[in-house]
Parts: C-alpha cells; sequence; structure tokens
C-alpha cells in the first residue's frame, strides 16, 4: 500500500498544482475510512510524509504559521482519499483500483507458508520476489494508469 499511497499522493499534488511546485501544508486530506481500517492508517501516514497534512499529531506550527496538525481527518465519508488545495480550494478525490495489478495467483498460499515460524529462507525469498514483482509493476507499468489511479476533480 505504500506504492499505492504514493502514486495517489504524486497523481493528486500533479492535478492541483499543474503549474507550479506543490506546497508542503498546502494541502488538506480527508481520508474516507476510520484510521483503525484496513489499510487506511498506513495510507494516511505515507500521505502525511509527503504532502505535511497530519491529524492531530501534527505540527503545532510556528507563530500560528506552518501549522500541518487537523490538515488530515478520517472518516470522512466516501471512496478514496479527497485531496485539496487550502489556499483556492480546489479538490480531487483519489481512488487507487488495483483489480488492473493483480497479485501473483499463488501469493496468499506462500504469505501464509512463508510467514509460518518454520518456513526455509528459500520461501521467504520467494514470497519476498512475488510481492516486490507486484509493487514493481504498479509502480512501473501502471504509474500513469487512470483505470488503477483514478482521480476525479471536485467542485
Amino acid at each position: 500500500m505504500v506504492a499505492g499511497a504514493w502514486l495517489m499522493a504524486r497523481a493528486a499534488l500533479r492535478a492541483l498544482y499543474p503549474d507550479e511546485p506543490a506546497e508542503r501544508g498546502g494541502v488538506s486530506v480527508r481520508m474516507g475510512a476510520p484510521e483503525h481500517e484496513g489499510t487506511t492508517g498506513v495510507i494516511a501516514q505515507v500521505l502525511t510524509l509527503i504532502t505535511g497534512a497530519a491529524a492531530g499529531n501534527g505540527f503545532h506550527g510556528i507563530g500560528g504559521r506552518f501549522v500541518r496538525q487537523g490538515l488530515l481527518r478520517y472518516a470522512a465519508g466516501g471512496a478514496g482519499v479527497r485531496f485539496a488545495r487550502r489556499d483556492i480550494g480546489t479538490a480531487v478525490q483519489i481512488e487507487l483500483d488495483l483489480a488492473r495489478v493483480p497479485p501473483a495467483q499463488d501469493l496468499r498460499e506462500c504469505m501464509a507458508e512463508a510467514l509460518a515460524p518454520g518456513a526455509s529462507a528459500k520461501l521467504r525469498e520467494a514470497f519476498g520476489r512475488l510481492w516486490q514483482d507486484r509493487v514493481r509493476r504498479l509502480l512501473l507499468e501502471h504509474a500513469d494508469d487512470s483505470k488503477v489511479v483514478r482521480i476525479q476533480r471536485l467542485a
């Protein structure tokens, strides 16, 4: 999910700042689901590192400026993640659909076996290769695939 979160942030920032560099802390982020649901928390952590938008644990600012705390919120409803520029209000909704980048057919079985206490190094390496192959395909073959990283401009 780290690779997917990176692609979501990349797409959102490109859409929100088409002709200029994105401004760290200049974007609010609304996660559709609660922090503890699925991979929402992991995705949010990646988005915080990239955008500066943080939940309650974020930077409190200096003299009322550069505040990042509260720029990321959970359970905002809807699918995907909403990114909005704080200065002009433009916003996009980003959804990640990994159906076009399926895992290897035997990944689940291999993962269960590789995580077993007595798993061999060879089995663990095989699992790692299968896992990383999907990440590679996502980042190198589908990074700009509009059916994988879906962007919707919001009013």
